[in-house]
């Protein structure tokens, strides 16, 4: 009998022992599963790091476009290139090699980025190349005797067609950029509203073509007026800075769609436009055609220019 309670006891010991042993295996499991999630968080840290530098460097693809791709005609449509020499494309080549050496350090974690960093980085070593072409199209323009005219002419060419690819580019990595967006908040924070619009990212809300380049970050400052464009047509020229139209002021948060908006809504009459040009702030009567050519619409499925 005392043999027998020994035993109940030796039991019951035991069976506290491994209740214990079970509760202090508890921490040391909820340990072992919290280690994922902070994998996890530097994992997306590291992509929120990835997504920014490819922001900033699809933006620098954008504005070296808008500015090169003007300066580019200029240069090559010139048999002299008094008005604009080389040191145009020397200031902008640092921005480009900036954004390449950004990208150069970058380590994407996933298929997705590693594609969108080698993208981004084709374009803009594109655009350098195209730099290139311009300088030694500038130069050799320089050359009044006219011998060297037909080098300045193929370097053009060349310039031309290196930017001009880059829409396509953008086009075919249209699904990838959006699959981006809408995994990454910090990847669309980065990015201004005429970014979203030149990605395909957002529609634009007016199907007016003004036919001007801007800074992505300056939707209001036109670095370039095509010739017969509709802003052309209007009266607004390269340089220019839109305030105001039509009694409404823009602010930092308003992009060009909302000054092309208050062109459509005033079509037929005098809308007066607030321009800064050349630092003196200029008010401008545009005449606003009743109806709209269709060469002045944007076609469905068409680049989204501005």
């Amino acid at each position: 009998m005392p043999e027998k309670k020994i035993l109940v006891a030796f039991v019951l010991c035991l069976a506290v022992s491994l209740a214990c042993l079970g509760q202090e295996a508890t921490p040391a499991a909820v340990s072992r599963n919290a280690l994922p999630s902070a994998a996890a968080s530097a994992a997306v840290q590291a992509n929120d790091a990835v997504d920014t530098v490819l922001a900033a460097a699809l933006i620098e693809v954008h504005d070296t476009l808008s500015r090169a791709l003007f300066a580019t005609r200029s240069v090559y449509q010139m048999t002299k290139s008094d008005n604009l020499d080389s040191s145009f494309f020397y200031d902008i080549q640092p921005y480009v090699d900036s954004a390449v050496d950004q990208l150069s350090r970058v380590k994407p974690g996933d298929p997705l980025r590693e594609r969108l960093v080698q993208a981004v980085s084709q374009m803009l070593a594109g655009e350098r190349a195209a730099l290139e072409y311009d300088i030694n199209c500038a130069v050799l323009n320089k050359d009044g005797s006219g011998r060297s005219a037909a080098q300045a002419e193929g370097f053009g060419r060349r310039a031309i067609a290196a930017l001009s690819s880059v829409p396509d580019q953008i086009l075919a990595r249209g699904p990838d950029f959006r699959q981006l967006a809408e995994a990454s908040p910090e990847f669309l924070k980065a990015l201004p509203f005429e970014m979203r619009y030149f990605l395909g990212l957002t529609e634009r809300r007016s199907k007016l073509v003004l036919g001007a380049d801007v800074m992505a970050g300056d939707p209001f400052l036109l670095i370039f007026v095509g010739d017969r464009t509709l802003a052309d047509k209007l009266g607004l020229r390269a340089g220019d800075r839109i305030v105001s139209a039509g009694g409404r002021r823009f602010k930092a948060d308003d992009d060009v769609e909302d000054f092309k908006l208050v062109i459509e809504a005033n079509l037929g009459r005098m809308l007066k436009v607030l321009v800064n040009r050349r630092g003196k702030v200029k008010t401008l009567p545009l005449k606003i055609p009743a109806e709209i050519s269709p060469e002045f619409l944007r076609p469905q499925g068409a680049f989204p220019w501005l």
